[in-house]
């Protein structure tokens, strides 16, 4: 017995007729689930992202910290932001082309931009605090 059959009075009307589905895989397919799939795929690389700025922010206060006391860790530490800065840019940029070009939908290819930014701020924030 199939679920139809558990539940014989679901019917769709398409149209002026009135029929029931064919397969429980047509039950709910419809333009709801697809706009609250795209909502949900959206707002899990929004809060990642979210979340990446909170930790953003605590490597900036480390950072301003360590140029506030002066001396040579001081113009390593901006040597180092300014070059870091540009070598996460190109990767991200680098791995952008890479999902572009083989396919991948735009959800996956912004999570995978902000991974190279996750393991950047994670990598810095570790050595800051050591």
């Amino acid at each position: 017995m199939t679920v139809l059959e558990c539940f014989p009075t679901v019917n769709f009307v398409i149209g002026k007729e009135t029929r029931r589905p064919r397969n429980v895989a047509q039950i709910g397919k419809g333009t709801m689930s697809n706009l609250f799939r795209t909502w949900y795929n959206w707002f899990s690389v929004s809060s990642q992202t979210a979340m990446l700025a909170l930790e953003a922010q605590s490597v900036i206060a480390l950072r301003l910290m360590r140029i506030a006391a002066g001396g040579a860790l001081a113009r390593s530490e901006t040597t180092r932001m300014v070059m870091e800065k540009a070598q996460a840019l190109g990767e991200a940029q680098a791995v952008a082309v890479v999902g572009s070009v083989t396919g991948r939908n735009r959800r996956h290819i912004a999570k995978k931009v902000a991974g190279v930014y996750k393991k950047r701020v994670r990598g810095n924030r570790r050595r800051l605090t050591r």
